[in-house]
């Protein structure tokens, strides 16, 4: 049994190696049992998953204990993380790109909050609204975080788009239970973000035009 391959898998899987660039084998491909959604999907960490949308390509690193579901017409994932934990991400192209960089470019045109939060955040300083940035392989990453106070354990919750070149993921959850010190909730989203990488090489090309049907050939009067 080859040493180097089972170091590589106890350091992936304690977060020791970079996941990012340690995967050499394909996710578990599952398709699901849901008579609503047809086609529905899942892919099975570790490994790398490619996952085709109705209007997107994207590529995901995933680790142990994390699965992808989603559905190849639809636009939507589900990132499932052992144990428990869940959120979601919708991807966007083509004319939706606009809205998507309209929606976190500044004033003056760099990205980050636009006027709406940044009025918001002025009118609301105790939910301490800001933004937040991070950024992956081929796209940059802008999120606008805001406070939750009314609960017994505040949160900040933050809504959040990677935007590249072609295509956008958007999404949002709460990222820190506030006044916890050991909570890591922010890092450890940005950390499993940063293994999506989008996959530009189809989008926005036509859908090819499938062959006309061969006409029957010509009976032959004897």
């Amino acid at each position: 049994m080859n040493i180097v391959k089972i170091v590589g898998a106890i350091l992936i899987c304690s977060g020791l190696m970079n996941p990012g660039i340690a995967f050499s084998k394909n996710a578990k491909f599952k398709l699901l049992d849901i008579n609503t959604e047809p086609g529905a999907a899942a892919f099975i960490g570790p490994g790398t998953a490619i996952i085709k949308l109705r209007n997107c390509k994207i590529k995901f690193n995933l680790v142990k204990g994390e699965m992808i579901t989603f559905n190849p017409k639809g636009i939507g994932i589900g990132i499932h993380i052992e144990p428990g934990g869940f959120y979601s991400l919708s991807c966007y192209s083509g004319k939706k790109m606009e809205g998507i960089r309209e929606s976190y470019t500044t004033p003056d045109g760099k990205l980050g909050m636009d006027e709406d939060d940044i009025a918001r955040a002025k009118e609301y300083p105790d939910l301490n609204i800001h933004a937040e940035f991070f950024n992956g392989k081929n796209w940059k990453g802008v999120g606008v975080t805001e406070d939750y106070l009314a609960t017994d354990k505040p949160i900040q919750n933050m809504r959040f788009c990677l935007i590249g070149d072609k295509q956008a993921l958007c999404g949002g959850t709460t990222v820190i239970e506030l006044f916890n010190l050991k909570d890591r909730g922010f890092e450890e989203l940005t950390e499993q973000l940063n293994r999506i990488e989008f996959i530009d090489d189809e989008i926005g090309k036509p859908e090819p035009t499938p062959p006309e049907p061969e006409a029957p050939p010509k009976r032959k009067c004897h």
